[in-house]
């Protein structure tokens, strides 16, 4: 039986994954990206937080009983943390040199940093995307989603739920960047302001 649960864990997860990178390579860039997983993110919320299933009652004519689920609208900006440290080389809202605003933070961390979970999520995308490096993004709870990129290897995978310092992956052995997004609703936001919401 185990071997048989594990065996289907896998295949859903390796569906899971799949979806992932059909999206990725549909997404003209990476906001698109972030976006389309941002709506399929707010499809899965709604869709658990449906009322649970009506129990018949023990005794007819009695009212029916419900289930009561936990509810996943906690606020991820409280105990977030910035996923490795370094340097800030681009500051949220800077003007790099394309003349576009920077949305989050770009790090120069030492080489080979360990990059962790800023806070509580599902993995929603891991892997390679388009000049950016190996990137993961993770769905928190309440709509929040944060984006990691310019990592050399990654320690997760697409589906996987995390808590607050989970590995995500490693930065590069020399000169590395890592940026960091944070969103909610689709809004970037200073991934420090949320630092220091706490």
């Amino acid at each position: 039986r185990q071997r048989l649960a594990s065996r289907a864990a896998s295949g859903s997860a390796d569906r899971e994954a799949e979806r992932a990178l059909a999206l990725a390579e549909q997404a003209k860039d990476l906001g698109g990206l972030v976006a389309t997983l941002d709506a399929a993110g707010a499809l899965r919320e709604e869709l658990a937080a449906l009322p649970g299933p009506v129990l018949r009652p023990e005794q007819p004519g009695s009212p029916p009983l419900q289930l009561a689920l936990p509810s996943a609208a906690a606020d991820a900006s409280r105990g977030f943390i910035l996923p490795l440290n370094g340097r800030i080389v681009t500051g949220f809202g800077d003007i790099g040199t394309s003349g576009a605003r920077s949305r989050g933070l770009t790090l120069a961390p030492r080489g080979g940093a360990q990059a962790v979970a800023p806070a509580a999520g599902r993995v929603a995308f891991a892997g390679p995307y388009r000049g950016y490096g190996n990137i993961v993004i993770v769905e928190h709870p309440g709509g929040w989603t944060t984006l990691i990129t310019g990592l050399a290897e990654l320690d997760t995978a697409v589906g996987a739920q995390l808590v607050a310092g989970s590995p995500l992956g490693l930065a590069a052995p020399t000169d590395p960047r890592v940026t960091i997004e944070l969103r909610r609703g689709g809004e970037p936001l200073n991934p420090l302001e949320a630092m220091r919401a706490n």
